[in-house]
């Protein structure tokens, strides 16, 4: 009799077992197990984004937008990198090289056209803010902080705009926004931005160049209305063609000017750069990207069209 008792004890041990072949599988294949949570993942990656720009006040040539990310600025400042403006050509040459192998940057070029276009129902400064946003949204990762140059006189309004753009786009990741006059001289990765947006229009400036030698056989200059190089280039181009080159900007009060006078003047006369009231205009020499700084801030810009 106890013998029957254990094995009817060890049958019910077995009980509630699914048969099987005792290797963890039966008919219907292996027995399902519970399966562990996975491990969260890292955080969204965040990084440090730069914006400038490079153009603003020319009469000749396009405006440059650079948006530049990396993760954080310790290689940047390795690299001693600092505003484009007190770099000498040469240097910005090497420090474009190694800051593109460090970092990723989306640009915004907008030709001399486009901006004439775009003057006629928008400012400068509205100008900037869609193209500067238009840079941020393209490397822009959640968590980023963006620092960026304020071409507006004020400097938190110009990046509550860019964030409100931004957000308007759909823009799903969080960011915050540091927005300072000068910001290309205070925070590395704003310079790094600035030498990109230069070196990339300067470029652009030797490409209009060979073009319009092969009309007029003379140095271009920088674009800008301070240029005496580039003022006296359009004087003989409208003596030679009778009107304003190709890439010139002719919103800007300096081309409008010049062409007037073209008009009213004989040729002989023309090449006498007059101010708006006809007096003659001391030629300044130009400095490294002379005359953005009296765009920026003031939207009342010195060529053509106020707020």
């Amino acid at each position: 009799m106890l013998d029957i008792i254990k094995l009817v004890r060890k049958k019910d041990k077995g009980e509630g077992k699914v048969p099987g072949n005792g290797n963890g599988s039966n008919s219907n294949g292996p027995i399902p197990r519970k399966l562990k949570a996975p491990k969260p993942g890292p955080p969204s990656p965040t990084g440090m984004i730069g914006v400038d720009e490079a153009g603003r006040g020319p009469v000749m040539g396009p405006l440059v937008i650079a948006a530049l990310r990396v993760p954080n600025d310790a290689i940047l400042r390795e690299l001693n990198v600092r505003d484009s403006k007190v770099l000498t050509p040469a240097r910005r040459a090497v420090l474009y090289d190694e800051i593109k192998a460090v970092s990723k940057f989306e640009l915004e070029i907008v030709t001399a056209e486009e901006i004439d276009e775009l003057r006629k129902d928008r400012t400068m400064n509205e100008i900037e803010l869609d193209l500067f946003a238009g840079a941020i949204g393209k490397v822009l990762k959640d968590g980023d902080q963006i620092f960026v140059d304020a071409a507006d006189v004020r400097e938190a309004y110009f990046g509550e705009q860019i964030g409100v753009r931004l957000m308007s786009s759909r823009c799903d990741a969080r960011f915050n926004i540091v927005s300072k006059h000068k910001a290309d001289v205070i925070y590395p990765v704003v310079s790094a931005a600035s030498i990109i947006a230069k070196v990339t229009r300067d470029r652009i400036i030797a490409d209009i160049e060979k073009e319009l030698r092969e009309t007029l056989d003379r140095p271009l200059g920088s674009g800008y209305p301070s240029d005496p190089i580039t003022i006296t280039f359009m004087e003989n181009w409208i003596k030679a063609e009778g009107d304003l080159p190709p890439h010139t900007r002719r919103s800007w009060d300096t081309a409008k000017h010049m062409l007037d006078t073209a008009k009213t003047m004989t040729l002989d006369k023309f090449g006498i750069w007059t101010d708006a009231a006809g007096n003659p205009k001391e030629r300044k020499s130009p400095g490294d990207d002379a005359g953005d700084e009296d765009y920026k801030r003031d939207d009342s810009e010195q060529e053509g069209g106020s707020e």
